[in-house]
């Protein structure tokens, strides 16, 4: 029992992680929070799990299809939902974020429907060793987790590119006069985000039952996570992906999901209260 919690807590921390990358660069890009957020994620977990399956065979090399498509979608929707408003008052992003979102939880309903699914990817999901049962889940997830974890850390510290997108995100007045294209450094954010969107909706699709009415919750959670890391530095967004998770698989475990959702937001409404800038503000860390 205790390795079984164990191992949905790295799981669950390790999909965290990702989306909440896929936030930051998102926020990043369109320099607000996108309500839409959650229906992104559940978008990409509902795709996968409706693609994937149609040939088994050929699922390693449709995953990466699905995700380089899901990345350019994004694009296009930030074209379409972002890109004329770039310049106007944050409040109509907001809102602008707000229809994507209602546009896109009524296409799953309309082409998906509303009944969970999941994706079965392994007919047998535990691996033994030593007569330990690990999901065969985790056995690609953490490595792909910690591979993108090391290539956006390098990315981001060790290229030009990685380092003008920082330099936009931090002070674009600045960066444009130093002849930074804030228009290319913002179309890469949007590819990246896409990118770990998709792949953390591949991996929530294999862990739980989704469907078209859980963007909220999906929000809210990598809203915490963020909050809790300290509003975009690497380190905070790891350690608060696997509190969450911790906090999110315990609760449950020792209550219910529903009164575990009603802690983990009433902490959430204290930490706001006591620390907003996160818990882990007067530590000094890059910002992704």
């Amino acid at each position: 029992m205790v390795t079984g919690l164990f191992f949905n807590i790295v799981t669950l921390g390790c999909i965290y992680v990702l989306a909440a990358l896929g936030f930051v660069f998102l926020l990043n890009a369109a320099r607000s929070i996108n309500f839409a957020y959650g229906e992104l994620l559940l978008a990409s977990g509902l795709i996968n799990a409706w693609l994937l399956p149609i040939n088994k065979s050929l699922t390693l090399l449709l995953a990466p299809v699905v995700i380089l498509g899901m990345s350019i979608v994004l694009v296009v929707l930030s074209f379409i939902f972002y890109w004329p408003l770039r310049n106007r008052p944050i409040e109509t992003i907001f809102l602008s974020s707000i229809g994507l979102g209602l546009v896109i939880q009524n296409l799953l309903v309309l082409f998906l429907g509303s009944a969970p699914v999941q994706l079965r990817l392994f007919v047998d999901p535990y691996f033994e060793l030593w007569n330990i049962l690990i999901p065969k889940l985790l056995l690609w997830l953490a490595p792909i987790t910690t591979f993108t974890v090391l290539v956006l850390f390098c990315f981001l510290h060790f290229t030009k590119t990685g380092l003008r997108l920082q330099a936009s995100v931090q002070n674009p007045l600045l960066a444009a006069i130093y002849g930074i294209r804030l228009e290319t450094t913002t179309i890469i954010c949007f590819l990246i985000a896409g990118c770990l969107i998709a792949t953390a909706g591949l991996f929530l699709s294999q862990q739980y039952y989704l469907s078209a009415d859980q963007g909220n919750d999906l929000l809210l959670k990598t809203y915490i996570l963020t909050i809790i890391g300290g509003w975009g530095r690497l380190s905070g967004l790891i350690f608060g992906a696997f509190l969450l998770g911790f906090l999110d698989v315990l609760l449950a475990f020792i209550f219910s999901y529903p009164l575990a959702s009603i802690i983990i937001y009433g902490l959430l409404l204290v930490l706001m209260l006591l620390r907003p800038k996160g818990l882990i503000q007067d530590i000094q860390g890059q910002r992704v």
